[in-house]
């Protein structure tokens, strides 16, 4: 009869056949393996992970407001290959459409990504909403009187656009 190491078991027939390892009580190597096995998974996710998220930043693009403030934490992200920043999309709210473009437009020179970053334009006026909906909003949920959108404001022309803070 062929010698045994000790894993595997006999059958009634006499033959030997594998069995397979059964952690018993021993927490303490059953917490290993699991540690070991999640380790490696990490490991072998760890090329997968490398590329980074895929981002767009859709705004109403403000230099000195949260916005921008977002666009440079993402630009650090996107130099540390921690993300993957696609573009930035700008629609009104904050300021006028055209206002908002300048201003991402003059972010992202600044933060030297716009090789790699593009701004692009998107609604000039709501798809949705209208001033008078985001009156009836405002009044239930009181926003006060920071939230007053470029609706509330005359539409700039191209002579009349603010160049964005140097």
């Amino acid at each position: 009869m062929p010698r045994s190491n000790g894993t595997e078991r006999t059958h009634q027939g006499g033959e030997i056949f594998a069995a397979p390892i059964v952690l018993g009580g021993n927490a303490k190597m059953r917490t290993t393996v699991r540690n070991l096995l999640i380790a490696g998974a990490m490991l072998a996710a760890a090329p997968a992970m490398a590329d980074g998220q895929k981002v767009i930043l859709d705004t109403d693009f403000s230099t000195m407001g949260d916005d921008g403030q977002v666009l440079i934490m993402a630009a650090q992200l996107h130099a540390e290959k921690k993300i993957d920043l696609l573009g930035i999309t700008t629609v009104t709210g904050n300021n006028w459409l055209k206002q908002e473009t300048a201003e991402a437009l003059r972010a992202v020179e600044r933060l030297g990504i716009a090789d790699d970053v593009g701004v692009y334009a998107g609604a000039n006026f709501p798809l949705v909403h209208d001033p008078k909906s985001f009156e009836s909003e405002r009044s239930l949920f009181g926003f006060g009187e920071s939230w007053q959108t470029a609706l509330h404001r005359p539409q700039p022309t191209e002579d009349n656009l603010e160049a964005p803070f140097d």
